[in-house]
C-alpha cells in the first residue's frame, strides 16, 4: 500500500524520525516536491537528509529511490554526491545502482567543476 504524502507529512510531524519518511521515494519527486508545499512540515532540508539517509540505510531499494529521485531533478551536495560515489564502488551493490549512483554522481562533478 502507498501511503500518502499528506499520511507521511503527519507521521514525519508525530516521530521526526527519517525512517517514517522512507515511503516518500514511492512518489515521484516532482510531485512530493508540489504537494509537500501544502502541508509545510516537511522542509527541503528534510528532504536533503532523507536521501543522504536512504542513501546509507540497509536496503538498497531505498539507495535506489533515491538515485531516481535525483535522476528526475533533485538538487544534490557534496555530501549526497560522496554517498553516490560510495555506492557506485561498492561491489555488494547491484550492477544498476552502482551504474546510476556512479553517473548522477559524475554530472554533479561535472556541473560544479569538481
Amino acid at each position: 500500500m502507498k501511503l500518502s504524502i499528506e499520511e507521511l507529512d503527519a507521521r514525519w510531524n508525530e516521530s521526526d524520525n527519517l525512517m517514517v519518511l522512507l515511503p516518500l521515494l514511492k512518489h515521484s519527486y516532482p510531485e512530493v516536491l508540489e504537494e509537500i508545499e501544502s502541508f509545510g512540515s516537511i522542509s527541503a532540508s528534510t528532504l536533503t537528509d532523507l536521501i543522504e539517509y536512504s542513501l546509507r540505510f540497509p536496503s538498497r531499494h531505498w539507495a535506489l529511490s533515491a538515485v531516481v529521485w535525483i535522476e528526475n531533478g533533485f538538487v544534490i551536495n557534496d555530501s549526497i554526491c560522496q554517498g553516490l560515489i560510495d555506492i557506485a564502488k561498492d561491489k555488494s551493490d547491484s550492477q544498476k545502482l552502482r551504474h546510476k549512483a556512479f553517473a548522477q554522481a559524475r554530472r554533479w562533478q561535472r556541473e560544479n567543476g569538481t
